[in-house]
């Protein structure tokens, strides 16, 4: 995947699956699907910097240790939040998005079709552009969608 133009730096957002290690991890390592390791590989590619978004923790970097027992419950906003859950967590991860992001920057959001698009909307008022390619797609077209790019 190229894109063009160019931002000025581009963060990728990947979005953390119920499959894990059962030891504790480091965050890019704790998630073992086919789908992560494709949009890890992908983001590592792609991204000046990316972080792993999981509904119980909020922003993980990669690095970041993670226990298995607390990873447990993400699903990759394949089901929808509550409106308060959404609201309170979309706010979680503008705030520590912000600080890594600049007008003219560029977040990639590799995530469910429940990711909260408020977020979107709150970074676009900022300058910043989004992509969010899994929208519309199911499991099965994301994967060809990540083997793709």
């Amino acid at each position: 995947m190229t894109m063009t133009p160019r931002s000025n730096k581009i963060i990728f957002l990947v979005c953390a699956v119920p499959q894990t290690l059962h030891r504790r991890a480091a965050a890019r390592n704790m998630y073992v699907s086919q789908w992560f390791r494709s949009a890890r590989e992908l983001a590592e590619r792609e991204a000046d910097e990316w972080l792993v978004v999981s509904e119980r923790a909020g922003l993980v970097g990669p690095e970041e240790s993670l226990d298995p027992d607390f990873t447990a419950r993400d699903g990759c906003f394949q089901i929808p939040m509550t409106l308060e859950k959404e609201r309170v967590f979309t706010q979680s991860l503008f705030e520590g998005l912000l600080p890594r992001l600049s007008q003219g920057d560029m977040v990639v959001i590799l995530a469910g079709k429940f990711f909260p698009s408020a977020l979107e909307e709150k970074l676009l008022e900022r300058g910043i552009s989004t992509f969010a390619p899994f929208r519309e797609l199911d499991f099965v077209q994301q994967l060809h969608w990540l083997k793709q790019a």
